[in-house]
């Protein structure tokens, strides 16, 4: 996943979080005043961009991203299901390119395979993280992954599309389209239902699908209008029927027909869509002049969605100029949303549900005070956790 918008904080790196040092703060749950608290917000001990994260299980997880004072990228891992944290950077060869690296997503098979990428860069390891090896070096700019199986992936990017059969140690790029006017299938997004059958998001409302392993991809219509352009910056399926879209504006495009139909679906959150900056000016007791000062409000951007069913999903998104970001909930497929969590000072760019009491969201710190994960988990009441 993706996207994501880079905003570099100044490096305050440790290499382990001792929770005890400092509890977790509680982020209460905003959809009511009697429900219990559900997100916890986690010091990281880091000052970073994360652009994505990740969890093989309920314990072993990982984070990554990087800042232009991290020469080569930084990935965060724990073992423990969030609570605590150990950072790895400088994995990028130090060249005059890695000053300013960052990861963009990650996917492990397990607890100890995975692959991440960043800039032109793919990463392997097999040791949970620990270390990192080079894969083939590519020149695009790749901004997500996904793999349907150990072997089987893509990654895209805004020079195109990625294919790897053997787990990612090698690439192919499937660069053709079957759009007119060489509307080539680059991205924010990528993700494949199976070894056949992907879609990918990117700039000014593209949505693009393949049906042959991605050797060919097409543009999809949907109900934008013609001067509608958000950026997409990730897309979820959770079978072949059901899935979904998010971008800036607050945009969401759904679909239960396998991407023939989309429609749109409303946030229910405040002022997530721009509008005009206005000004009235009273010029004569009968007359008002409205003037157009030429901007616009700030809006909610949507940069990450998780699914676990048809039913139940997940949406980070922020308000870039507020420093403001919130976590939406739905229970029935997306016709209504709720922010479950807000956080000051953060701008979410990724979530990673593992089950309805089992999540992770990560991104950027934007405003003075500790960087923070938050960690959805049960009640503190409840057992288990």
């Amino acid at each position: 996943m993706s996207p994501h918008l880079a905003r570099p904080g100044a490096l305050l790196l440790a290499v382990a979080l001792v929770l005890g040092c400092a509890p977790p703060k509680k982020v209460a749950e905003t959809g009511s005043e009697a429900a219990p608290v559900v997100w916890e917000s986690i010091p990281l001990g880091a000052d970073a961009e994360f652009n994505d994260v990740w969890f093989a299980d309920t314990l072993n997880g990982w984070i990554v991203g990087g800042s232009h004072q991290i020469e080569g990228g930084l990935v965060g891992r724990t073992r423990d299901g969030g609570r605590s944290w150990t950072f790895t950077r400088g994995i990028a060869p130090q060249d005059g390119a890695t000053a300013s690296f960052r990861f963009t997503a990650v996917r492990f098979h397990d607890a100890y395979r995975g692959v991440a990428v960043g800039g032109g860069r793919i990463f392997l390891t097999e040791d949970g993280g620990d270390h990192w090896r080079p894969g083939r070096s590519m020149t695009n700019h790749l901004g997500d992954l996904d793999f349907v199986d150990r072997w089987t992936g893509w990654a895209v990017g805004l020079g195109g599309v990625l294919r790897t059969t053997d787990g990612g140690e090698t690439w192919e790029a499937v660069m053709r389209s079957s759009y007119e006017h060489d509307d080539r299938p680059s991205g924010n997004a990528i993700h494949f239902i199976d070894s056949w059958r992907g879609w990918l998001v990117g700039q000014a409302g593209r949505v693009m699908r393949t049906t042959d392993a991605g050797e060919t991809w097409a543009r999809v219509a949907t109900p934008l209008a013609k001067n509608e352009r958000p950026n997409f910056y990730d897309v979820s399926f959770v079978d072949r029927e059901h899935g979904w879209v998010v971008g800036e504006d607050g945009t969401i495009l759904q679909t239960s027909n396998g991407g023939v139909d989309w429609v749109r679906q409303q946030t229910g959150v405040d002022g997530a869509k721009s509008k005009p900056v206005r000004e009235r000016i009273q010029q004569r007791r009968d007359v008002v002049l409205e003037l157009d000062l030429g901007g616009r409000t700030p809006v909610l951007t949507l940069t990450s969605v998780r699914f676990l069913d048809p039913e139940h999903g997940w949406i980070t998104g922020h308000f870039g100029y507020e420093a403001r970001s919130v976590v939406l909930h739905t229970d029935d497929g997306g016709a209504h949303w709720s922010v479950e969590a807000e956080v000051s000072g953060e701008e979410l760019h990724a979530v990673f549900m593992l089950g309805p009491d089992r999540g992770w969201a990560v991104g950027d710190r934007v405003r003075p005070g500790p960087q923070v994960l938050l960690r959805h988990s049960q009640p503190p009441s409840a057992p288990g956790i």
